[in-house]
Formats: C-alpha cells, sequence, structure tokens
C-alpha cells in the first residue's frame, strides 16, 4: 500500500448518496495520485437517499425573516 499525503471528503447533497460522487472520485484519482478521496453517505435519510441536517423544522419564510447582519461603523 502507497503512502497517501492528503485527504479529500466530497459531500453529497440532499437526497443523494456518497456512491454517486464515485465517478468523480475515480475521475479525479489520476491527477491527485497521493490523495485519498472518500464520499461517506450523511447520517440522516431523506425519502430520495440521505441529507446532513433536518430540514423539516426550516421554513423559507423563517429564513428569510432572521436578523440580518448590519456593518458597523465607527
Amino acid at each position: 500500500m502507497s503512502s497517501l499525503d492528503h485527504l479529500v471528503i466530497l459531500l453529497h447533497g440532499i437526497g443523494a448518496s456518497g456512491g454517486q460522487l464515485m465517478p468523480l472520485a475515480k475521475s479525479w484519482r489520476v491527477s491527485l495520485p497521493k490523495t485519498r478521496i472518500a464520499a461517506p453517505d450523511a447520517p440522516l435519510h431523506h425519502w430520495r437517499g440521505h441529507q446532513w441536517f433536518s430540514t423539516t423544522a426550516i421554513r423559507l419564510n423563517q429564513r428569510m425573516s432572521w436578523p440580518r447582519v448590519k456593518h458597523l461603523t465607527n
């Protein structure tokens, strides 16, 4: 087994899986010879696959009402 110097972790989108990113990982393998590429599945289940965080409690109108950051002028 060869020595690996780097690690790239690919994170899939909502409803997908790490396995869907493996073609991308394989295509990068030639350009990144001393790199391990990992594409794990997210821990939460989604009706189409996996997700990294829950979206059931987040509604668009709630996100829009979050306080906005104001620039400080001194």
